[in-house]
């Protein structure tokens, strides 16, 4: 919690379990539909003419991202939504309230479904969220004294922990097969497809056959890896090699694992409501990625057949290994009216010709949807309320902090954990 002003430290907000000499305030996790109680507390030092006491419980959405379709115009929506407000009287004056502890107790009920601006449906509530500083998803309950006065007002705020999930079984992660591209493969693929929407038919079919003339590199390398799972499900990784240019044992390359990097990149994006016209834009921007965490797995002399034969370079792992068993950072995809969280995992694998000694790079970025939910035999012994992968594991006695540094700032332009095994 940020540090108090002696003023604010006449103030106390106190949820049910909490004891009141705590000097922080425990993590503790809401979900919908639960009721959230608690108790106000006012020391004052003096003496204090109060008018009004009130508490609010608030969802807000923070955002600062560019909106879809109007890039050519710079259009950037900043500033706030509110997703709902409750506010609770819990004193009404005027009186004078005396030199020793106050309390007031108070109970808000976290709605499951709220309403959103331009959608017709109702919106579960989404979880908290506030890892980047584009966007962020925040619960909070403020305490005030005297508000909208200038004589003796004061108010404190502290944030409440909101994780919408279920103790619902998911299905097996099923691996699916990543094609591995070369950095000069991925630059192109976007001015193609920029150049290609303002070419004729004629134009593209003529560039097309020309493209069939150049040489195609012969290794093809791949993936597997699943692209939709919980956050503390375990998978497998596996690369896939296949040269094309083989003709006999002698001439096949020797090739071994340097390093598997994945990066996970939150994708948020902010969606125009009003109607689009006929047309759309092709060169607006895609929606910011900004990675939240990384593992990088070294290759120790691994070798990797040319052969199209799956090799497991990877054996049990979890999204949590990435964020030292975070979950905080792994919420599901969810969307809020026009805002929407997905994720993308950037894969980026070096292999070693052993012959000749040149490094391969390899990589590719794919969609990654985390679900809800989960076995509850994956989450060991813990309270049925808090939220799945919030218990304590330890990483394996191998995993190194590369940098031993989180994030820090306002601005996080880093992974929140980079980790190597």
């Amino acid at each position: 919690m940020s540090k108090k002003t002696l003023v604010q430290d006449h103030l106390r907000i106190f949820l049910d379990g909490e004891l009141h000499h705590e000097d922080n305030y425990p993590s503790q996790h809401y979900r919908p539909g639960q009721k959230i109680k608690g108790v106000a507390s006012y020391s004052p030092s003096t003496e204090v003419k109060v008018h009004t006491m009130t508490i609010i419980f608030k969802a807000t959405l923070y955002n600062e991202i560019v909106e879809s379709g109007q890039a050519s115009y710079g259009s950037v929506r900043t500033g706030h939504q509110s997703l709902f407000r409750y506010e609770k009287t819990i004193l009404q004056g005027p009186h004078k309230v005396s030199p020793k502890p106050h309390e007031w107790p108070f109970e808000f009920e976290l709605p499951e479904r709220i309403k959103v601006p331009f959608v017709a449906d109702l919106q579960p509530v989404p979880p908290t969220w506030n890892v980047i500083s584009a966007a962020k998803v925040l619960y909070s309950l403020k305490l005030c004294v005297n508000p909208h006065r200038n004589t003796n007002s004061m108010q404190i705020e502290r944030d409440i922990n909101v994780w919408p999930f279920e103790h619902t079984e998911l299905p097996v992660p099923t691996p699916e097969t990543q094609l591995l591209m070369d950095a000069e493969s991925q630059r192109m693929i976007p001015m193609t497809r920029r150049r290609s929407s303002t070419l004729s038919l004629t134009q593209q079919l003529s560039r097309r056959r020309s493209s069939t003339i150049s040489v195609p590199d012969p290794l093809n390398l791949a993936i597997c890896i699943p692209s939709s799972l919980g956050a503390w499900q375990k998978f497998d990784i596996k690369l896939i090699c296949h040269n094309n240019a083989i003709t006999s044992s002698e001439t096949s390359p020797s090739l071994c694992l340097q390093t598997c990097e994945l990066a996970l990149k939150a994708q948020v994006s902010f969606t125009n409501t009003r109607p689009l016209p006929s047309t759309t834009n092709t060169d607006d921007p895609k929606p910011p990625s900004i990675p939240i965490a990384k593992f990088k797995l070294l290759g120790k002399g691994l070798e990797i057949p040319t052969s199209a034969t799956p090799v497991t370079i990877k054996r049990d792992m979890m999204l949590l290994d990435m964020t030292r068993s975070d979950a905080s950072v792994l919420v599901p995809n969810f969307s809020i009216g026009a805002f929407k969280l997905e994720y993308l995992l950037d894969i980026n694998v070096q292999l070693r010709d052993t012959k000749t000694g040149n490094m391969i790079e390899r990589r590719a970025e794919l969609p990654l949807r985390i679900l809800p939910g989960g076995l509850e035999e994956d989450r060991g012994e813990e309270d049925e309320d808090a939220p799945p992968g919030f218990h304590e594991v330890v990483a394996p006695p191998e995993y190194e902090d590369e940098d031993g540094v989180l994030w820090a700032g306002m601005m996080r332009d880093t992974p929140a954990y980079t980790l190597t095994a």
